[in-house]
């Protein structure tokens, strides 16, 4: 079973949708778009990042194809920003923010079980990074 390609127009709607959905959080975290602070509950480094996730997601679908090492790039960025979030989430965030988890068991436990799957995560994120990075310096046959 043999699966068409997406067609460039699109990867190119969905590249710009996703700048833009990227483009509202990074714009809060330097100040562009004003928000109340009491509802911003992570670092703006963090929140500039997430929307940096989406910007590299848009731009990855818009060129990627077309500039295999520049997607390369791009994918470097992307997945060390998200290994960045999640390293944040899993030693630093609120404990508030947990919720869920498995049933009768304590909550402090569910909190760091899950923080112990959200920096898993992290760890994977920075082993594509590491290999993203080493396609992008790979030379060209």
């Amino acid at each position: 079973m043999t699966t068409e390609p997406t067609p460039q127009g699109t990867r190119n709607f969905l590249g710009i949708f996703s700048i833009m959905l990227g483009c509202f959080p990074m714009g809060v975290s330097v100040g562009i778009v004003q928000v109340d602070p009491a509802t911003v509950h992570v670092p703006l480094w963090v929140l500039f990042a997430c929307g940096e996730v989406f910007v590299m997601t848009g731009v990855m679908l818009i060129w990627g194809e077309k500039y295999p090492r520049f997607n390369h790039l791009c994918a470097a960025i992307l997945t060390g920003s998200m290994g960045a979030i999640a390293t944040w989430i899993a030693i630093f965030s609120d404990a508030a923010g947990f919720s869920g988890g498995i049933p009768f068991i304590p909550q402090d436990l569910n909190i760091l079980i899950g923080r112990c799957f959200i920096g898993f995560g992290a760890v994977l994120s920075f082993l594509i990074t590491v290999y993203a990075i080493t396609q992008f310096f790979k030379k060209e046959p």
